[in-house]
């Protein structure tokens, strides 16, 4: 009788503490229903894992998770929507993986502070490869607060057509480790130091190639860094490039230099 009653005790229990959960929202293709820990930010730089105090309380008053964005391995094109849920929203942005710079876009916020979008156009950057993950933020930009990373880093893949103009730098390639740029869109670089090498008589240039190639080749890389792929391929040009960083023969190396040397020279500066 009394293991009976024990029983039915611990049935009621379970009932109970099954009915104080609650189930996770519905999420679209390609987005996460989950709700992400909250960690402290300083600024733009994290900080260390909040206190269990500090976190009760931004669960109260701070929560975000992912309402829409392409899936991962998706290839998204023009113009896509991106969306965030939750409580208490100051400022959620789309950031490379891994840094909180460059800002690759700020979501626009509702006046109660629940809901958060942004308009992310791909042609922005140049077609290839992105790292990207969403992070909102419980303070203003700049201002420390509480910070939930609502979709972690996400690989997409940008191929717009026409293919977009490079605006501004190359982006690293810590967050696009593709980049597909055109022979026009390579931003100017002094080619001075190219210059230099060519001055070199044939004896003092392949004693350069042999004996400092780690230099040679870093030196070229500034012109055209390793994950920046040409599309369309100048004929003539990309087979002496990767001959020289292959096997730092002069001949390919003297046609690679020439060649960059010629186009630096043509682009404003």
């Amino acid at each position: 009788m009394k293991s009976g009653i024990q029983g039915f005790i611990g049935a009621c229990i379970c009932v109970l503490l099954a009915g104080c959960g609650g189930s996770e929202p519905t999420a679209s293709s390609g987005s996460s229903a989950s709700l992400p820990s909250t960690v402290a930010v300083s600024g733009n730089d994290t900080a260390t894992s909040p206190s269990a105090a500090e976190s009760r309380t931004a669960s109260t008053t701070f929560a975000a998770m992912l309402l829409e964005a392409p899936a991962d391995g998706g290839a998204p094109k023009g113009t896509v929507r991106l969306q965030v849920r939750g409580s208490g929203l100051e400022n959620v942005e789309l950031l490379p993986t891994g840094s909180y710079l460059p800002r690759l876009g700020v979501f626009t916020i509702s006046a109660d502070k629940t809901l958060a979008w942004l308009d992310f156009d791909t042609t922005s950057l140049p077609n290839g490869e992105l790292l990207a993950r969403i992070v909102a933020f419980s303070a203003p930009a700049g201002q420390g607060g509480m910070a939930v990373e609502v979709m972690p880093t996400r690989r997409w893949y940008l191929f717009n057509d026409p293919q977009p103009a490079l605006k501004g730098a190359i982006p690293a390639a810590f967050y696009m480790p593709q980049v597909l740029l055109t022979m026009a869109d390579l931003p100017y670089v002094n080619p001075q130091p190219l210059r230099d090498m060519m001055a070199l008589g044939d004896g003092a240039y392949q004693q350069m190639l042999n004996s400092d190639g780690a230099r040679v080749r870093q030196t070229l890389r500034t012109y055209l860094p390793a994950h920046v792929v040409l599309i369309p391929a100048p004929r003539g040009f990309m087979g002496p490039w990767d001959s020289c960083l292959q096997s730092l023969g002069a001949p390919a190396c003297r046609s690679a230099m020439s060649s960059m040397i010629s186009l630096m020279d043509n682009k404003p500066h």
